[in-house]
């Protein structure tokens, strides 16, 4: 996707995402929110949400998730940034496209399809999950 604009919070950024008029930002000293409405080059137009720490953020089923480091994945409420364990760890990494939610780490991926349905994929071997990445970077560009 393509953004307009750069924005300057004056600490490290690990992701941001837009989600329903607001670009939320993970942060090194928490999760910050700005309305897409304002200006957000003035660092006074952000709010800081919640002081927790999440190294990816993503959108998943109009849900704002967050992944800890090596932790778990959280439903994080868009007003106040509470959490709330939507795939305990350890968790790697994540991953939304198309609709799909995929979280894990080396030898087991979690598939969603929506905030409720899941399949738990288990690999005894890096290849497998490899060629699991391969194949959905497949299916998702159709």
């Amino acid at each position: 996707e393509e953004f307009s604009n750069t924005y300057s919070l004056g600490m490290v950024t690990y992701s941001s995402v837009e989600i329903n008029g607001f670009i939320y930002a993970a942060t090194e000293k928490g999760v910050y929110r700005g309305n897409i409405q304002s200006n957000l080059l003035d660092f006074s137009n952000w709010n800081l949400i919640r002081n927790d720490v999440y190294i990816q953020l993503a959108v998943f089923d109009q849900q704002l998730m967050g992944l800890k480091s090596k932790g778990s994945v959280y439903s994080i409420n868009l007003d106040d940034g509470t959490p709330i364990v939507f795939c305990n760890g350890p968790i790697h990494f994540m991953h939304c496209t198309n609709g799909v939610f995929v979280a894990g780490n080396k030898t087991n991926v979690s598939v969603y399809s929506n905030s409720s349905t899941f399949r738990k994929l288990d690999f005894d071997n890096d290849i497998f999950l490899d060629l699991f990445f391969i194949i959905l970077q497949k299916r998702t560009r159709r």
